[in-house]
């Protein structure tokens, strides 16, 4: 019997009803096959349903107006249920997992349609949403992998494109004259949807709202609209200021028009045929993600009075093997380049002030500089912050083996060391106080390193894919070991952890580890250390001795935490 709350009830016909005979609360057989529920009911209580796995039919009377969180959930032979007109809301969870419910009609009267409430409804092929309807909520038709059809009513004002996250097979949106805003979904493509109407009413769009159109060849306006326009296999403001969307065809080059000021965030996304773009200098803003994704383009010219280039600008360009960077840009934002994998050079202007995380590619080769910047710094072919405070970025393809930080930094950037094979051994500066995350991944040949003493913490991933680390010093004040931070270091048999230390994270150490030394006088204080690694999901795959110090062997042997979990020994035992 279903978990009802501390309401009085009623038996009938097998359902759990409410006193006044409102709600249906649940069911005493939760192997029925088929349910009619009796005149008068109104409420369809939360989760009445919910571990009824073999119904497969249920009649409503028109009397119900509310459909609760979970009613029907996980009633996944469910494949016939009427909804009544009436019906006004149907509340989260409400049809969750009905997976071989096929078809729905939503009655006209229903206003609100909860969170999740036919997610994952694999079975669901069409969907009419009501005239009626004002707020459709987070992930409400999530995973219906059939859909292939969505109407969408005006009465909608704002139809956010994440409530239909992974739906594979949508073939057909239609949105009807009303709709105001339009917001799309990035990772997830609409793969099959090629052509879009787009009502009058819409106000609101931006490159964001087609993200996930992939394949889209075509944007129908009418003739009237007064917002937006299409020329040339692209949508732009009415009067030609802003570029919103170049729908990802097979077209070579793009010439954006002159006298167009702005280039909307993810404008040229997916766009995977496009080899040149060029770009007037009227244009005094571009969107982030604006190039993300187009996989041929080679060639590109930027405006003269650009002065930022945005997040994910240029992300996944990667046949990008040039670029020329204007003396008004002032920011290169996080991953801006990033993973442009033929990017090799890049010449940083005059102007620039702030360069985010991982802004370039793993695989520059070499930075220069305008000699009249008064931020940056480059020697020997690592990108530095004027003062040589802050290593900002050590190219991938250096060609030397034994780098030396220079004495003055006392900051390195997060990845600013990442993919540096060749790179074999790293003197760090005594005076160095800070180290980023990632700072060293993936530094394939990098066998021994020592971190200063100034050094309290070792971030998530620090060391990670560090495949060939073999030795560690580890600074006498440092306080916390991140997650990932010796993640794959492989060959890192044995470390000592300082007495300082204070917290381990639960993935900190590679399962490979042969010997932990440490130097606490008691368990109490070690556990508290270690715990978290005690705790992590596949601590019992660590097969490494303990270390500790001599004559302390016995009191860690009573301690819970070490000996039902690891061998322990004395050091120079």
């Amino acid at each position: 019997m279903n978990k009802v709350s501390e309401t009085k009830t009623i038996e009938e016909d097998g359902l759990i009803i409410s006193e006044d005979r409102k709600a249906v609360l649940g069911v005493n057989d939760n192997t029925i096959l088929s349910i009619v529920i009796p005149d008068g009911i109104e409420i369809i209580g939360e989760y009445a349903f919910n571990d009824c796995g073999l119904l497969r039919e249920v009649s409503l009377p028109q009397s119900v107006r509310i459909i609760k969180n979970g009613a029907f959930q996980e009633c996944k032979y469910l494949s016939k249920i009427n909804l009544p007109n009436g019906l006004k809301e149907i509340d989260d969870w409400a049809f969750f997992c009905c997976t071989f419910l096929k078809n729905i009609t939503i009655p006209s009267t229903v206003t609100r349609i909860g969170d999740f409430a036919f997610s994952e409804c694999e079975s669901l092929e069409e969907i009419v949403l009501p005239e009626s309807l004002l707020s459709l909520e987070n992930g409400a038709f999530d995973r219906c992998t059939s859909l292939k059809k969505l109407v969408v009513p005006g009465s909608l004002k704002e139809l956010d494109l994440s409530n239909f996250y992974h739906c594979k097979s949508l073939k057909e949106v239609e949105l009807n004259e009303g709709v105001e805003s339009l917001e799309g979904v990035y990772l997830q493509p609409f793969k099959s949807v090629r052509s879009l109407s787009l009502p009058n009413s819409l106000i609101k769009v931006t490159g964001h709202s087609f993200s996930g159109f992939v394949n889209l060849k075509e944007i129908r306006l009418l003739p009237d609209n007064e917002n937006v326009t299409f020329v040339n296999g692209a949508l732009f403001s009415k009067k030609l200021k802003r570029l919103i969307r170049v729908l990802p065809i097979k077209k070579w080059k793009f010439f954006v028009p002159e006298g167009v000021t702005e280039i909307d965030s993810m404008a040229f996304q997916d766009c995977k045929y496009l080899t040149k773009v060029v770009i007037p200098d009227s244009v005094k803003i571009i969107g982030r993600h604006a190039f993300d994704g187009c996989l041929s383009l080679k060639e590109i010219t930027l405006p003269q009075k650009l002065k930022r280039i945005e997040e994910f600008t240029f992300m996944n360009c990667k046949k990008l093997r040039k670029i020329d960077i204007p003396d008004s840009v002032r920011v290169i934002d996080r991953h801006a380049f990033w993973h442009c994998n033929s990017l090799t050079q890049i010449r940083l202007p005059r102007s620039l002030t702030t360069i985010g995380v991982m802004a370039f590619p793993y695989h520059i080769q070499n930075f220069s500089i305008d000699s009249k910047n008064k931020k940056y710094s480059i020697i020997d072919g690592a990108l530095y912050n004027k003062d040589i405070t802050e290593l900002i970025s050590v190219p991938m393809s250096i060609g030397i083996t034994h780098f030396t930080v220079p004495d003055t930094v006392r900051r390195i950037r997060n990845y600013a060391f990442n993919g540096c094979n060749h790179i074999e051994r790293i003197t760090l500066p005594e005076g160095l106080l800070e180290i980023g995350r990632s700072a060293f991944r993936s530094c394939e040949s990098l066998d021994t390193i020592t971190l200063p003493d100034g050094i309290t913490k070792i971030p998530e991933g620090t060391f990670g894919e560090c495949w060939t680390l073999r030795e560690v010093i580890l600074p006498k004040n440092l306080k916390k070991i991140g997650n990932w931070a010796f993640i794959c270091c492989g060959r890192l048999k044995s470390i000592t952890i300082p007495k300082s230390v204070q917290f381990i994270d639960e993935y900190s150490l590679p399962c490979t580890i042969k010997e932990v030394h440490i130097s606490y006088n008691t368990p109490k204080e070690a556990s508290k250390v270690f715990r978290p690694v005690r705790k992590a999901e596949y601590s019992d795959d660590y097969r490494f001795i303990f270390f500790v110090p001599k004559g302390t062997k016995p009191s860690y042997m009573k301690e819970r935490l070490f000996s039902n979990w690891l061998k322990i020994k004395e050091d120079h035992e």
